[in-house]
């Protein structure tokens, strides 16, 4: 489904052309993508969203440059041998309690690199073998991502985004030949809770449009409340 036949059905279903018709897409396709974005969150944790293919997207060639290990802002990685920073945020991912989940390869796929933080890289640094690994691994600080002693300057991304759009936005090697309206792009949301998804999305939208017909004309009388005021 698109985001605009997810649209499309939450204004039939919602029945707003006959209420209102200067209600946003853009205002409907936000409210439902904050719903989808909440309620997969509440299901990562079990894992089962990365099974469904459906629902992946991978940023092909994610571009890595050379950060400045003496004069890096983070002073943890001024220790490091070299230091590989992405050109471009990350787009935003759908994220559990645990924080983000994204998977991080070479660009042909051979290698897969780790994820970790601070406290488990020191730790990892005291296991035997560890020099081989050390370039590795992979942070994801304030939204880039990090490669530490590592030269590669470009990987793949694997994630379930929250927009389309941003995984061909920020991909070096895109082989989009035509541009494409942000309502062509993928509703990124599991079958399984797309129709809860779409009914909460025409609820938060038909109480937002009551709470303004009544705030724009407060001595409405109840019979007329609710209808559209020319």
């Amino acid at each position: 489904m698109t985001n605009g036949e997810l649209v499309s059905r939450v204004v039939n279903d919602g029945r707003f052309l006959n209420k209102d018709e200067h209600i946003s897409k853009r205002y409907i396709l936000s409210i439902a993508k904050g719903f989808a974005k909440t309620f997969m969150s509440q299901k990562i944790g079990e894992r089962g969203l990365y099974r469904d293919s459906s629902l992946l997207r991978t940023i092909q060639c994610f571009e890595l440059v050379n950060d400045d290990v003496v004069n890096c802002n983070v002073i943890e990685f001024r220790k490091c041998e070299s230091l590989m920073k992405s050109k471009n945020k990350l787009p935003n991912s759908v994220s559990g309690k645990y924080g983000s989940n994204i998977i991080v390869t070479s660009i042909d796929g051979s290698q897969i690199y780790n994820g970790t933080n601070f406290t488990k890289y020191n730790r990892d640094k005291k296991r035997v073998g560890f020099s081989k690994l050390k370039s590795k691994y992979f942070f994801e600080i304030d939204g880039y991502l990090y490669l530490p002693d590592s030269t590669i300057k470009a990987v793949n991304i694997i994630m379930i985004p929250e927009n389309e759009y941003d995984i061909d936005s920020v991909s070096s090697c895109s082989n989009n030949e035509e541009c494409k309206s942000g309502m062509d792009y993928d509703f990124i949301c599991p079958d399984s809770i797309i129709n809860t998804v779409i009914t909460s999305t025409i609820n938060e939208v038909m109480s937002t449009y009551r709470r303004v017909v009544i705030d724009e004309n407060p001595n409405l009388d109840e019979n007329q409340k609710g209808k559209t005021v020319v």
